[in-house]
């Protein structure tokens, strides 16, 4: 996989590109921001090896690690990782499963649906070409 930058915005970038005024809100959109970028790069084995290994973490610490993933993240990261791979997963299944057994597939959970959707539009808006 590779990388043409660690993060597509920074916290601070948030507030001038994306227009966000709340710090702790700014770093929610830039965690989804980060794994939205992060799933369009993986292929289906790399994204199968990646969900696997984050189903794994168990939350706890201040710093959560990802064998597959360089670096460390925080809860954030951590928490829209694991939403846009639900998100992915879903889309991978189809709906027509989710009738056979709602337990087991459900509609992915989104933690922060404000932030996800702002940074949806920001990866459009600036990375569509790209992606």
């Amino acid at each position: 996989m590779k990388r043409k930058q660690q993060e597509l915005f920074s916290v601070d970038d948030m507030y001038g590109c994306i227009g966000i005024k709340d710090e702790l809100y700014a770093v929610a959109v830039a965690a989804y921001l980060w794994a939205i970028w992060l799933i369009s790069e993986l292929d289906d084995e790399r994204y199968c090896k990646v969900k696997k290994e984050c189903d794994s973490v168990k939350i706890g610490g201040e710093e959560y690690f990802i064998p597959s993933i360089p670096g460390r993240m925080n809860i954030y990261k951590l928490n829209a990782l694991r939403d846009c791979l639900n998100i992915r997963e879903y889309a991978m299944i189809g709906e027509k499963y989710v009738h056979h057994d709602p337990e087991a597939y459900c509609r992915p959970h989104i933690s922060d649906i404000n932030a996800f959707k702002k940074a949806r539009n920001a990866f459009r808006k600036y990375h569509s070409k790209e992606f």
